[in-house]
């Protein structure tokens, strides 16, 4: 939901930029000069020079993988070789060769090298406070990567309003107006909209498909919750506290839009959840302002995009609806306390069969108030 969380991704990628920037300022400073450096088996550091630590900066930040050096003047990015180890031979050596003097090549890379110094000089800055203003502006002009930094963090991109359950069955006659008014929700980017199929209509004469005895006890724990003991289907549920017939748009609208209003969003929680390898990684900011609600839990919650059903008996025989958004299963994977963290989860642990994507909720227990969710990145 709205609020604020600084993604590791753009600090890993301003670090990659800055160590970029370093090495392009200092070829500048150093392209009239042919070097040779290495770094001998006994650790012998003697005449390494800036372009080299920036290189080996960027190999740090990018452990495995080939870290790149750009030369003003030259053609092509050189690739530095990332064949580091971890035993006492490991070195690192880059070389780069002097192009001819007479060349007209050359003569343009030694005029791009005095504006350069000129520039650091009227600046009365050294290379690595250049560095820090090109990649700044330019981590700052890549959509979405970063955005103004505040209180817990970077500001989402697009902060979500609320999450709109509904409970429905495909054994239920007054349902499907109510399955076609989630799937403008569901086209919305500010709202998460789930679709639960509830399983105890199937006695009707039409088994759902996509029902389960979770579904449905989580709609019977919100009833207790609530006090009010309300079960009924269509029954749409916002920010898991107030419960409306799933048709009722204008209802549904207001609750949202009262929500969000109550307090600006400030007791919302920024979310993340990625995919790393074979692991989720789910991060939590803070609220803005306040003490968060105490037993708050968080889930991962296995969707499955779409589907499409013939029903052939019950009240709705003879129709064919498509359902989105159905919920396959949630898994807890842990409690918040308040403040920052970052949970790892392997995907096999809680991935469900016909699960197609999946997002994370935090909620009070299992029927309380959602105050934060957010869908898989991309």
């Amino acid at each position: 939901m709205e609020g604020k969380l600084l993604p590791t991704s753009s600090i890993r990628d301003f670090l990659l930029i800055l160590g970029l920037a370093i090495i392009g300022f200092q070829e500048a400073g150093n392209i009239n000069r042919h070097q040779h450096v290495r770094i001998s088996k006994r650790g012998n550091f003697a005449g390494l020079t800036p372009t080299v630590l920036g290189q080996a900066f960027l190999w740090f930040l990018r452990p495995g993988k080939t870290a790149f050096a750009i030369y003003p003047g030259s053609s092509s990015v050189e690739k530095i070789s990332s064949a580091f180890n971890n035993t006492r031979s490991s070195r690192l050596s880059a070389h780069r060769a002097v192009p001819e003097r007479d060349s007209e090549k050359f003569e343009k890379t030694k005029l791009w090298n005095r504006v350069v110094q000129r520039f650091l000089r009227a600046l009365k800055a050294k290379q690595f406070v250049a560095a820090g203003w090109v990649s700044f502006a330019l981590i700052t002009s890549i959509p979405g990567s970063m955005a103004q930094a505040g209180a817990g963090g970077t500001l989402t991109t697009t902060p979500i309003k609320a999450v709109v359950e509904l409970f429905t069955s495909q054994g239920c006659s007054s349902c499907p107006p109510a399955d076609r008014l989630l799937k403008t929700y569901v086209d919305r980017k500010d709202v998460i909209a789930l679709s639960f199929p509830v399983d105890y209509w199937d006695y009707l004469g039409w088994q759902d498909t996509y029902a389960s005895q979770m579904n449905t006890e989580r709609q019977r724990a919100y009833a207790r919750a609530r006090g009010d003991g309300s079960v009924y289907t269509p029954q749409a549920v916002v920010n898991g506290i107030s419960h409306f017939v799933g048709s009722r748009k204008s209802k549904i609208d207001a609750c949202i839009k009262r929500d969000l209003e109550k307090d600006g969003g400030a007791s919302r929680v920024p979310l993340r959840l990625s995919l790393e390898g074979g692991q989720f990684v789910v991060e939590t900011g803070t609220v803005k302002k306040g003490q968060p609600e105490k037993q708050l839990m968080l889930w991962i919650v296995a969707v499955q995009k779409s589907g499409t059903v013939n029903i052939a008996r019950g009240e709705n025989s003879g129709h064919k609806f498509t359902y989105y958004n159905i919920v396959r299963g949630m898994t807890p994977i842990g409690s918040w306390d308040g403040t920052p963290k970052t949970i790892r989860i392997s995907r096999e642990s809680v991935s469900k069969p016909h699960a197609d994507t999946y997002l994370v909720l935090l909620q009070k227990g299992s029927s309380g108030p959602i105050i934060g969710a957010s869908w898989l990145s991309k």
